[in-house]
């Protein structure tokens, strides 16, 4: 009996240990669950945090390039998307007033080099004819 009484025994404390383990066991996995959750939520904060940062400073780069373009219609009830398109239109206005203005001074490069070749040959003609009258006086 008494072999039966060590094993009945030896059962009961492996059946404790064991309900020990498996309690331990819950308690960390409730640990880990709620240290992955505070993870979770402070690598979502960096995130949020850096966009924001981003954003911020994307803004403020749109105001200055608004400044720099002379748009002043932007105000903070257009919002970002309307300050970008405000601040595109400027600039498509300033690129084609530019090419328009690159355009009109070859127009004007080429009518002044047109000038300068006829204003050059009527010296060049003159010139001969000067040069044939005093051959012809001498």
């Amino acid at each position: 009996m008494q072999p039966e009484v060590e094993f009945n025994e030896y059962l009961s404390y492996l059946s404790n240990f064991w309900s020990q383990v498996l309690s331990s066991i819950g308690v960390l996995a409730a640990a880990l669950s709620i240290f992955y959750r505070l993870a979770l939520c402070h690598f979502l904060m960096y995130v949020c945090a850096t966009v924001l940062l981003c954003v911020l400073q994307f803004l403020r780069f749109i105001e200055q390039l608004s400044g720099i373009l002379g748009v002043d219609c932007i105000s903070a009830d257009v919002g970002l998307d309307g300050a970008t398109d405000a601040v595109l239109m400027r600039a498509e206005q300033l690129a084609k007033n530019e090419a328009a203005a690159a355009t009109e001074q070859k127009s004007q490069i080429y009518a002044l080099k047109r000038k300068l070749k006829t204003m050059k040959e009527q010296l060049d003609g003159k010139v001969r004819m000067s040069l044939l009258k005093y051959l012809a006086a001498s």
